[in-house]
């Protein structure tokens, strides 16, 4: 066998990959973001708007799991900041991220979502194991810095929207800080600190200045202050050699 194939097989079996046909179930727990860049570099995060994907999903789900219990994996379903969740809109307000539509054959939640219209909310796929298949699933809304395993659909031709291509409609999550930071985020950071670097130096090279300008002011006062100190004793001194002078002269007179 292909040492390569026998690589990327261990790592598949090291970080619970499963690949089926165009979908990859991933079972290490990841925040949405995470998810998403990683279904983006073989596809998209899977969609489920048609029974045909959720047919082939819960297919896999129901061969690949191993433990009893209840599963939760992110799929490409997300409802933006400022979108209120509503009963009577599709999807109740959410889009897939892979064409940022709401258009979907199946629309099955566990429970209703949360409902805020201020926060950004993303969308799990929620199923229990009983050994043998799966006996209820639907979807959840939870929060996007949560960590869950993740699904991840492989786009061809056929599949893709026709409006857009789905690698361009990745949606921009507007972070929050329990979130990786986005690229957008991290280029404003960076603009800001390339202007705000520049300030600070020359502040700096300004406050040196003036430290310099005073050193040298201030050497220079008191200079010219020991020069004139200096002056000043010098004129005492002749004043008094001439008085002395005086005196002596006076008394060289009064004895003659």
């Amino acid at each position: 066998m292909n040492p390569c194939c026998i690589l990327v097989a261990v790592l598949m079996l090291k970080f619970h990959i499963v690949s089926t046909g165009f979908y990859t179930l991933h079972q290490e727990k990841v925040s949405f973001e995470s998810a998403m860049k990683t279904c983006l570099t073989e596809g998209v995060l899977t969609s489920m708007a048609s029974q045909k994907e959720v047919d082939s999903i819960l297919n896999i789900l129901s061969t690949s799991l191993s433990t009893v219990g209840n599963w939760t994996f992110w799929v490409g379903l997300w409802k933006p900041k400022g979108s209120c969740p509503l009963e009577d809109l599709p999807l109740r307000g959410f889009m897939w991220t892979a064409d940022n539509r709401s258009e979907a054959e199946i629309s099955q939640w566990k429970k209703p979502p949360m409902g805020t219209c201020t926060n950004i909310r993303c969308g799990l796929l929620s199923v229990y194991f009983d050994a043998a298949q799966l006996t209820e699933w639907g979807w959840a809304d939870a929060s996007c810095a949560g960590k869950n395993g993740f699904i991840c659909k492989r786009e061809d031709e056929s599949s893709i929207s026709p409006h857009q291509p789905a690698q361009e409609n990745a949606p921009q999550l507007t972070s929050p800080p329990s979130m990786a930071t986005s690229p957008d985020t991290v280029n404003n950071v960076r603009d800001k600190y390339n202007i705000f670097i520049p300030v600070l130096v020359a502040l700096l090279v300004l406050v040196v200045l003036v430290v310099v300008v005073l050193g040298v002011f201030k050497c220079c006062f008191q200079k010219q202050l020991n020069t004139k100190i200096s002056g000043k004793k010098a004129g005492k001194t002749e004043e008094m050699v001439d008085l002395h002078v005086e005196q002596v002269e006076g008394k060289d007179d009064s004895i003659v």
